[in-house]
């Protein structure tokens, strides 16, 4: 049997290492994931001559994707994931006010976006109206990845101001 050498034991005891941290993280995640309090989007209004169920369906998707990576607890720290007040939900609506677009020339269009969203309901009666404007420019053939790209980056604006609100 060969001897150990130092070389092996490192490996082995970096193993151990980042095996124990693995297991650590995940015990920990459940525990974590409680303490943030529930998003639900009731209402994601859209026009009827602005294709409005595909729209609808693009907004609430990249609304919801926004909501996840957002911290709507109020205060930081521990003592903030310990109030019963953080574990609450929230329930918010969204509407789309203008979506229009303009050609310019043969090779540029341009599409605005204004999208309003507010909070219906939550733990500490706030309810604030936030408002997310966006223009972006593009070759029209590539216009739904335009509409897109405009619609995921309004979604993130009011995403982060409603948290903001919510944190208040």
């Amino acid at each position: 049997m060969p001897a150990r050498t130092p070389v092996g034991r490192t490996r082995r005891r970096r193993g151990l290492l980042v095996g124990f941290a693995f297991a650590v993280a995940t015990a920990i995640a459940p525990a974590a994931a409680m303490a943030r309090p529930s998003v639900t989007w009731r209402d994601v209004e859209v026009r009827a001559g602005d294709d409005g169920p595909r729209v609808a369906r693009l907004l609430r998707r990249e609304l919801k994707r926004a909501s996840k990576h957002e911290d709507w607890r109020k205060g930081s720290g521990k003592s903030a994931k310990r109030r019963p007040s953080s574990s609450s939900g929230f329930v918010l609506s969204a509407k789309v006010v203008a979506l229009t677009w303009t050609p310019r020339g043969d090779d540029v269009v341009r599409v605005a976006v204004t999208v309003v969203a507010r909070i219906e309901e939550g733990p500490r009666n706030v309810r604030r109206q936030v408002r997310s404007h966006i223009r972006l420019g593009g070759h029209p053939r590539h216009r739904n990845e335009l509409e897109r790209r405009a619609l995921k980056i309004v979604a993130g604006g009011i995403v982060t101001r409603l948290a903001e609100v919510a944190r208040r």
